[in-house]
Order: C-alpha cells, then sequence, then structure tokens
C-alpha cells in the first residue's frame, strides 16, 4: 500500500521505478485511471507525483478522536 525509501537510496529513481511498474501493472489488468495519496506535509511526494503527471482531484480531512481523560 505505501512505498518508502530509506533515505541512503532516495534520489536514484527507485520511487519512478515503483509507480511506473505499478501504472504499467494496472494498465495491463484494465484500468483506465490510477490514483496515488500523500500526506499533507510530505512536499516531496507531491512533487514527485506531478513530475510523474499525476494531478490533485480531491482534498480530504481527518480528524483525530481521543478519548477525554479528564474525570468529571
Amino acid at each position: 500500500q505505501d512505498i518508502y525509501i530509506e533515505e541512503a537510496y532516495r534520489g536514484k529513481g527507485i520511487t519512478s521505478y515503483l509507480m511506473d511498474y505499478a501504472e504499467q501493472s494496472a494498465k495491463r489488468n484494465g484500468a483506465k485511471t490510477i490514483r496515488s495519496g500523500t500526506g499533507c506535509g510530505n512536499t516531496k511526494s507531491q512533487g514527485l507525483h506531478q513530475k510523474l503527471g499525476y494531478y490533485q482531484y480531491r482534498m480530504e480531512y481527518e480528524k483525530v478522536l481521543r478519548e477525554d481523560t479528564q474525570n468529571d
């Protein structure tokens, strides 16, 4: 589900290769669209997605719900 490249191996085209592999595999299996996501703060991943021809098509929001630890 996720791709993570160790820092020592970044900038060597590994992620681009893996993304291309996923795209080609999807095409072979009849897919017409492929989607990929990243965190809103991950600007390097966002830039890579744009470089590879992906575009932002929606925004998602998340809220972490935690139990109240106060004793009322």
